[in-house]
C-alpha cells in the first residue's frame, strides 16, 4: 500500500538539477526506466510534475500546482519519484480534510481492494487512488470512501496498516488435546488468505501461567501449521497453553484462541 507524499515513492537514482524553465538534468539518473510522463518529482517539499523525457539524464517538469511559480534546483539535489495522480495534487496544499488531504489519501491496487471488500470495508469501488476518512460526531466509527482515480495496478506498495494487502482468515482453529504419556500432543491450525495465494507464516507460543505471558516454543516444529510437543520437551506439561500467530507480509497478524494440554 502506499500514502500520499511519503511513501507511494519509486526508485529515484542519481541526482537532479531543476532549471527555471523546467529542464532537469540528471546525474547517474535513469529517467527513462524510473519515471513516466505525469510522475511528479519531489524535492525540498516541492513537486514537480514531469512532461517530457528525453533520455535518462533528461526531462522537463512543470510546477506541480497548477498556477505556482516553477522553483529553481541548484546541481546535485536528492529527489523522490512518486505516481500521486494530478487531480489531488492541484489541491493539496489545503489541510481541511478535503480530497486534496494526503494524509488521507491512499494507492489501492487490485488485492487490497479484494482485501477490504472481504472485511466489509471495501477501499472503494475499485482498486486506484482513493480518499478514505473517518467519520466523527453523529458518524462517529463509519468509515468513508471515495475513488478518485480509478486504476487497474498501483505499484510503489510499502504501507499495510491502514489498507492491507491480504486478509488472513483461521478457518480452523487449534483444539485442546488430552494424550497419555508418552504421546505426543499435536496441535493443528488451518488458515488461507484473500486474496488467496499469500504466503503464511506460523509462530507458536506456550503458556506456563494460564495465559498471563506468552513465548515463542522452542519446539522444532513451532513455525510450521501443526506442532507437536513430544514427552521429552519441557512444555509436555498439563495445563500449559498454546496458541499460534498466523502471519503474511501485508497483512495483520491473526493470533488462534488459546488452547491447553492434559497429560495422563
Amino acid at each position: 500500500m502506499a500514502l500520499w507524499g511519503n511513501f507511494d515513492n519509486k526508485t529515484a537514482s542519481g541526482t537532479i538539477a531543476i532549471a527555471a524553465d523546467g529542464a532537469v538534468t540528471g546525474t547517474s539518473t535513469a529517467f527513462t526506466t524510473e519515471a513516466r510522463i505525469g510522475d511528479y518529482i519531489l524535492v525540498a517539499a516541492e513537486y514537480y510534475q514531469i512532461v517530457t523525457i528525453t533520455s535518462d539524464t533528461a526531462a522537463k517538469v512543470r510546477a506541480g500546482i497548477p498556477g505556482a511559480t516553477l522553483t529553481a534546483v541548484s546541481a546535485g539535489a536528492s529527489y523522490s519519484l512518486t505516481e500521486k495522480p494530478a487531480f489531488v495534487t492541484t489541491e493539496s496544499a489545503s489541510t481541511s480534510g478535503v480530497h486534496g488531504d494526503v494524509t488521507k489519501v491512499f494507492g489501492v491496487d487490485t488485492n487490497e481492494y479484494a482485501a477490504e471488500r472481504d472485511q466489509g470495508t471495501p477501499a472503494g469501488a475499485h482498486s486506484g487512488w482513493v480518499r478514505r476518512v473517518a467519520g466523527s460526531g453523529g458518524r462517529a466509527g463509519r468509515v468513508f470512501t471515495e475513488t478518485l482515480v480509478a486504476m487497474g495496478t498501483i505499484t510503489g506498495d510499502l504501507e499495510d496498516v491502514v489498507m492491507q494487502d491480504l486478509n488472513i482468515n483461521i478457518t480452523t482453529q487449534p483444539s485442546a488435546v488430552s494424550v497419555t504419556s508418552p504421546a505426543d500432543a499435536v496441535f493443528t491450525v488451518v488458515a488461507s488468505t484473500v486474496p488467496s495465494g499469500g504466503t503464511l507464516s506460523y509462530q507458536w507460543q506456550v503458556s506456563t501461567d494460564s495465559g498471563s505471558t506468552w513465548a515463542n516454543t522452542v519446539d522444532a516444529s513451532g513455525t510450521a501449521a501443526t506442532l507437536t510437543v513430544i514427552s521429552t520437551d519441557a512444555e509436555y506439561v498439563t495445563g500449559n497453553e498454546f496458541r499460534v500467530l498466523v502471519s503474511a507480509t501485508g497483512a495483520t497478524t491473526v493470533t488462534s484462541n488459546e488452547v491447553a494440554v492434559t497429560i495422563a
